[in-house]
C-alpha cells in the first residue's frame, strides 16, 4: 500500500491510534542528502514478516503532515527510524516509542539489529530502550567545538545530537560550564550517550519576554521585504519575527524600499511595541541610527549572546510553519511483503553529491559576501547623494551671494567667474561630462564691447558665453554657430597668424533677423585649447579684434 501526503492523517488516526492495534509500526525515513534510507528497508520487511507493519517515509511534505498529525516529539524524519508500539495515545511519552538516529552506514547496521531484536522480543509492550531514562537529566557542557556540543552526566559522557534549532546555532550560544537538561537517547559502543535537548530550552519568544524591553536596540535580520505592503519582516531571534513599517525605515521619505534595506541584511532595530500573547513585535530602523545595539539575549539560559551572521538560514515561526505543513518534501509508502529493489548511490555518485554540496555552500557564501558589498556600495551612494545635495546648497548660496555682490563687468576675472557659475547652474553632472568647460580668456576689448551693446541683457551674454565655452552652443539651433568670414558669403574662415586660432560667431538672440552676435577665437591646444571671447556686436558686424 502506498500512501500520498493527504493520506498521512488518516493513517495516523486509523492505524497508529487504533486501540485494537496489536502489532508495532516500524517507521524508516530517507536521508535528505541522498533521498535513500540508510537502513536496509527490504531486510527489515523480510525478517519481521507479519509481526510488524513497516512504513518508509521519504523526508519531505509527508513528514510535515506526520508532524502535524502527531503530538510533539512523536514524529520521525531526516534518516531516523522509530517504533510506535500498540496502545499509542496522543498523551504518550515520546520515549516510550523509541527513536533511533542514523548518521552513517555503521549506525544503520546497528539500528537494524535493534529494530529486529525489539520486534522479535515484543509482547505488545515497548522494551526499555537501552536503559535510557524516560525523563530529562541534568548535564553540564564540557566542550563546544563547531556544531559539536559535549556534556557530562555525572560520571558519564554525552554528545548533543538533536535540538529544536540547528545544532550550529545552539552551539554558538553554549559555554563550557553551562548547566542544561537533556534526554538520554542511546548509549553508543564507546559508552558516550547520544542526547537531545529538544523541547528543553525556552523558545525564542520566551527568551525575548524575559530579557527585552520597549526601547531596546537589537540586531536583526531582514527576512522578507514586502514593498507592495510597505513592510519588512525581521528575524529578531530564530523563530521570533518582528515587523518594521516603511515609515520607520528612514527619516527621509522612502519611495523605493530596496534603496534602504534588502532581504538578508543584518541591521539594528529599536523595539517600539511588544505583544507576547499574539507574538508580535513592532520595530523601527530609523530610531536606531544614532544608538548602539545591545547584545541579543542567549538562546541558552546562562549561555553566550546570540549573534546573527551572514549565511544563516532564514527562520520563520517554526510552530506556524509546521501547522501550515510547509517545508520538508516527502513521499510516504507502506512497504509490503514483495518490496521493489531500491538502488543506492554508488561511491562515484556519492562523491559527486558531496562535491556539488560543497559548490553550493561556496555559492551561498559568495552570495552573502556580494550582498554585503552591495549594501556597502548603496551606503556609499547614499552618502555621496547627501554630500552632493549639501555641495549644491552651498554652491547656490555662493552663487546668489556672488551674483549680488560682484559685477561681471568689473573685471575680466569677474566675468569669467560669472560664466563658470552660469555653467554650473545650467548643466547637471551628466551634461558636464559630455560638455566639459574649456579654459577661457577675455579679450582686451571684450568687456568694453559688452558695455556698449544695447538690445540684449548681460545675463543672456553670460549664458551664451557658457554655452560656447563648453561646446554646447553648436547643439542649440538658435545659436547658429559658424566660422567668422570677412563678409556674409565670403569663402573660408579667419585664422590668426600668431597662434593659429580660428574665428567663430554665434547669435545672442533667438527668433530675430537682427540678432546680436558673439565673436570669439578658438585657440588650439593638446588639452582642448582655449576659448578667447573677442567682442559682441550687431548682426551685420564682421570685425573681430586680433
Amino acid at each position: 500500500m502506498r500512501l500520498k501526503t493527504e493520506e498521512v492523517a488518516p493513517f495516523v488516526s486509523e492505524v497508529l491510534f487504533d486501540e485494537g492495534r496489536d502489532r508495532p509500526v516500524v517507521a524508516l525515513t530517507t536521508d535528505p542528502r541522498t533521498g535513500h534510507s540508510l537502513v536496509d528497508v527490504h531486510r527489515i520487511v523480510r525478517e519481521v514478516g507479519d509481526r510488524a507493519i513497516v512504513v518508509e517515509l521519504e523526508t519531505g511534505d509527508a513528514t510535515w503532515a506526520l508532524s502535524e498529525a502527531l503530538p510533539p516529539r512523536l514524529d520521525v524524519y531526516g534518516g531516523a527510524a522509530r517504533i510506535w508500539w500498540p496502545g499509542l495515545t496522543p498523551g504518550a511519552n515520546p520515549y516510550d516509542h523509541r527513536l533511533y538516529f542514523v548518521y552513517s552506514d555503521e549506525d544503520a547496521r546497528r539500528v537494524e539489529e535493534h529494530l529486529l531484536s525489539a520486534v522479535d522480543g515484543s509482547t505488545g509492550d515497548a522494551p526499555a530502550p537501552n536503559d535510557a531514562p524516560l525523563h530529562p537529566v541534568a548535564a553540564v557542557v564540557s566542550k563546544v567545538e563547531g556544531e559539536r556540543i559535549e556534556v557530562t552526566l555525572g560520571e558519564q559522557r554525552g554528545v548533543v545530537v538533536e535540538a529544536d534549532l540547528p545544532l550550529g546555532i545552539i552551539a554558538g550560544c553554549m559555554k563550557v560550564g553551562v548547566e542544561v537538561e537533556v534526554w538520554q537517547l542511546e548509549q553508543a559502543k564507546d559508552d558516550v550517550w547520544k542526547c537531545s535537548i529538544a523541547g528543553l530550552l525556552p523558545d525564542s519568544w520566551q527568551v525575548l519576554k524575559s530579557s527585552v524591553r520597549v526601547g531596546d536596540v537589537l540586531m536583526g535580520r531582514a527576512q522578507n521585504v514586502l514593498a507592495d505592503k510597505g513592510l519588512v519582516f525581521v528575524d529578531v531571534l530564530p523563530g521570533a519575527v518582528g515587523v518594521c513599517h516603511i515609515s520607520e525605515l528612514h527619516f527621509d521619505h522612502v519611495r523605493d524600499m530596496s534603496e534602504y534595506i534588502e532581504s538578508g541584511e543584518i541591521v539594528a532595530f529599536e523595539v517600539l511595541a511588544m505583544d507576547f500573547a499574539e507574538m508580535r513585535l513592532q520595530l523601527s530602523r530609523k530610531r536606531a541610527f544614532t544608538r548602539d545595539a545591545g547584545p541579543s539575549p542567549s538562546l541558552v539560559p546562562g549561555g553566550a549572546p546570540f549573534v546573527w551572521t551572514q549565511g544563516m538560514p532564514l527562520f520563520e515561526s517554526l510552530r506556524r510553519k509546521a501547522q501550515r505543513g510547509e517545508g520538508r518534501r516527502t513521499r510516504l509508502r507502506v512497504v509490503g511483503q514483495q518490496p521493489t529493489q531500491q538502488g543506492r548511490l554508488s561511491p562515484d555518485a556519492a562523491e559527486q553529491v558531496e562535491s556539488l554540496t560543497a559548490e553550493l555552500q561556496a555559492a551561498i557564501e559568495q552570495r552573502a559576501n556580494l550582498v554585503k558589498e552591495i549594501r556597502s556600495l548603496r551606503e556609499q551612494v547614499g552618502q555621496a547623494k547627501k554630500d552632493l545635495r549639501s555641495a549644491e546648497d552651498r554652491f547656490d548660496n555662493l552663487a546668489r551671494k556672488t551674483s549680488s555682490e560682484v559685477d561681471p563687468l568689473s573685471s575680466e576675472r569677474a566675468f569669467s567667474l560669472a560664466v563658470r557659475l552660469c555653467y554650473a547652474r545650467m548643466y547637471g553632472e551628466g551634461d558636464r561630462q559630455e560638455h566639459p568647460l574649456r579654459r577661457m580668456r577675455i579679450g582686451a576689448s571684450f568687456l568694453e564691447s559688452v558695455r556698449d551693446l544695447e538690445g540684449v541683457s548681460l545675463e543672456k551674454i553670460v549664458e551664451v558665453c557658457a554655452q560656447v565655452a563648453c561646446g554646447a552652443a553648436a547643439t542649440v539651433p538658435a545659436r547658429e554657430v559658424h566660422q567668422l568670414r570677412d563678409r556674409p558669403r565670403g569663402a573660408g574662415g579667419r585664422t590668426r597668424d600668431a597662434d593659429g586660432a580660428k574665428a567663430w560667431r554665434c547669435s545672442l538672440q533667438d527668433n530675430t533677423a537682427s540678432a546680436r552676435r558673439l565673436h570669439w577665437w578658438s585657440v588650439p591646444g593638446d588639452d582642448g585649447g582655449v576659448v578667447e571671447f573677442a567682442c559682441v556686436g550687431l548682426h551685420d558686424s564682421y570685425g573681430i579684434p586680433e
